[in-house]
């Protein structure tokens, strides 16, 4: 087997200083056009301020200047807005481009395209002004979302003025496409845009540039699955949590793994697996999460206590850290090809040794802040023993509503061990009443519940980790009268 561990940093920081040559100086001698920068036909005609100085609301008024929270791909980002009550996240897909993938599935020079946007939104927060518009571009007006609970948007950056003119933004959409990490798509709601796109991505492909270079991508892992454990894996995992600087040697590696189904929700399937020390007979137990794509995958895959093998690439998510994806196919008779997801037993047959229930643990087990064993339940199936006290929390614009929920261990007066919790559904509070569903944070306010669920964390943009318990469905958080 021939895999190819490749440092992405190194490769992508030569490439991207080869490309910025380019810019100002085709390949070929020519003048290169920023079309970004010099169309002046390309500019927000509406202000992102209004007439007092404060801050648009994007959710109202469909314009207003935000701040990144999560980097996903090349052509989309969850943004809030900024100075606004509303914690609300705003999940953006850029309008009029389609960078190649990098989450579910994973193409050559998808890995290159979410870089290129996550430095330019990076140093615009950092040095200037980051806005994000609807597809109206002239007046205020409530954008519209999709069934993905997306909103389809313009980003408009300056890199080095804050609170820049409405007028001095420039698209980071087009500079996508000029650049050479995006392809046009449709652009129907700006036909006064079509040419000049068009014109941008010509020019890309005439002058060679990432995606169009006809080269294979050196980042990207083209070679054959290798066979690993969960539990080589966790340590890796653990070690790079541990150590930022840690560089998981599985990193863009394509894998072959086995374990038991924990949970699946939000299109993340849970696999779990218990490995036993030879010499001193304790059990360890490890875990992965695995990206499944926005695709559903059949259900005979996602039944609790389900032991499968599949084939994909171990890459690193910016929300979810070290992670599995790209899965080679999820077939739904029995496929012939051996880098199948294969089911080797069903839930109904699954031998004992493969078996998992949930582990009951004490708040304190997973208190990130002050017990260092708390990474012994990552990515595992747990049930707390206290029950637990929501004071906070924050909604994203999904459909169905996910929330984050706050809480700490004991009610008001208990212990303040804060755990974190993750519904990425609409929640039934009474199995009776399936028609009662919570739809905002605020519901869960001033409540108690217990709870159980898959111990995860996520990866903040300002290089902070939040562990949170990940509900798989509603009888994980029982409301407790």
């Amino acid at each position: 087997m021939n895999i190819r561990f490749l440092k992405f940093s190194g490769v992508f920081a030569l490439s991207f200083v080869s490309l910025s040559s380019l810019i100002g100086c085709g390949d070929d001698g020519s003048d290169f056009i920023d079309y970004a920068m010099t169309d002046t036909n390309i500019r927000l005609k509406n202000d992102y301020k209004n007439a007092d100085g404060s801050n648009k609301d994007f959710f109202t008024q469909g314009i207003g200047e935000v701040t990144p929270v999560y980097y996903i791909d090349g052509d989309t980002t969850h943004f809030r807005l900024n100075d606004s009550d509303n914690k609300t996240l705003i999940k953006a897909r850029y309008y009029g481009v389609d960078t190649p993938e990098s989450t579910g599935a994973v193409e050559p020079y998808g890995k290159a395209a979410a870089e290129y946007t996550k430095s330019k939104i990076q140093n615009a927060y950092e040095n200037g002004t980051v806005v994000i518009s609807s597809l109206n571009l002239t007046s205020d007006a409530a954008p519209s979302v999709d069934s993905n609970g997306r909103y389809l948007c313009m980003v408009w950056i300056n890199e080095t003025t804050k609170d820049a003119p409405y007028d001095e933004l420039y698209l980071l959409n087009l500079m996508l496409v000029q650049n050479g990490y995006s392809q046009v798509k449709n652009l129907d709601d700006f036909p006064e845009f079509k040419d000049t796109f068009t014109s941008a991505e010509m020019q890309a492909r005439d002058h060679k540039l990432v995606m169009f270079s006809g080269e294979d991508d050196p980042n990207y892992n083209y070679g054959d699955y290798q066979v690993v454990s969960l539990l080589d894996i966790k340590n890796e995992v653990v070690e790079t949590l541990k150590d930022k600087n840690h560089v998981n040697k599985y990193e863009n590696a394509r894998i072959r793994v086995r374990g038991t189904v924990a949970g699946y929700t939000n299109n993340i399937l849970y696999l779990e697996q218990a490995f036993e020390n030879e010499d001193t007979g304790e059990i360890e137990y490890a875990g992965i999460n695995i990206f499944t794509g926005m695709q559903p995958i059949p259900s005979k895959y996602t039944k609790i206590n389900t032991f499968l093998e599949l084939s994909g690439l171990a890459l690193t998510s910016e929300n979810f850290g070290f992670q599995m994806t790209d899965v080679y196919s999820w077939p739904v008779r029995s496929g012939t090809d051996e880098n199948d997801t294969v089911i080797i037993n069903s839930a109904d047959e699954i031998p004992e040794e493969y078996k998992i229930d949930a582990r009951v643990v004490d708040a304190f087990d997973l208190d990130s802040e002050n017990n260092e064993n708390h990474f012994d339940y990552l990515f595992n199936w747990v049930e707390l023993e206290q029950d637990i006290y929501i004071y906070d929390g924050y909604d994203s614009n999904n459909t169905p509503k996910e929330v984050t929920l706050y809480g700490k261990v004991g009610g008001e007066n208990g212990r303040e061990i804060p755990v974190n919790i993750y519904v990425p559904f609409l929640y039934t509070p009474d199995e009776d009443n399936k028609l009662d569903k919570y739809t905002t944070y605020k519901e869960y306010l001033g409540q108690t519940f217990r709870v159980s669920g898959i111990y995860s964390f996520h990866n903040r943009t300002d290089g902070t980790t939040d562990y949170q318990i990940v509900l798989r469905d509603s009888s994980d958080l029982v409301r407790i009268i």
